[in-house]
């Protein structure tokens, strides 16, 4: 769990995606799409499909692969959640509390916003519908939901 951490100070904290799980994810992708290029050059119905969404899949995953491309970072005051290049920024104060949730069958890390954060009420409302929280991470960063939820909590008490 250390190598997925990077600790540059007392007041940062990095933590990145599973290199491992993003490759056999990769992997899996291009098999699929080798199996829809199979389908189509026998002239199987859904090849095309098959091979589109998998190859799609397959560049995500590449592209999770790249530095810098996704990561949690804790800072003093609040976190930011790359994926794929793009960051969201959210204070401490913006979030009430973190929280483990189970969505399709797999247990992530989710969180409640405060009165402070008056963005996106609809989508947090639909997302609160689902899971029972306004937001979740994309990733669990190489650690158990609980472990960093409790983190996380840790980080925000601590602010």
């Amino acid at each position: 769990m250390m190598r997925l951490r990077e600790m540059h100070s007392q007041n940062i904290l990095i933590l990145r995606p599973s290199k491992i799980r993003m490759v056999l994810f990769l992997a899996l992708c291009l098999a699929f799409t080798v199996i829809g290029g199979w389908m189509i050059y026998s002239h199987r119905q859904g090849g095309w499909f098959v091979a589109i969404v998998f190859g799609l899949g397959s560049l995500v995953f590449a592209l999770q692969l790249l530095p810098g491309s996704s990561y949690l970072l804790l800072e003093p005051d609040g976190f930011t959640v790359r994926t794929l290049y793009r960051s969201q920024k959210y204070r401490w104060a913006q979030v009430e509390r973190f929280g483990v949730t189970r969505i399709g069958g797999n247990k992530t890390v989710a969180f409640d916003f405060s009165g402070q954060y008056g963005k996106d009420r609809v989508a947090r409302q639909v997302a609160a519908g689902i899971s029972g929280y306004e937001g979740t991470l994309p990733d669990t960063y190489g650690m158990k939901p609980e472990r960093l939820a409790e983190l996380l909590n840790e980080w925000k008490a601590r602010r």
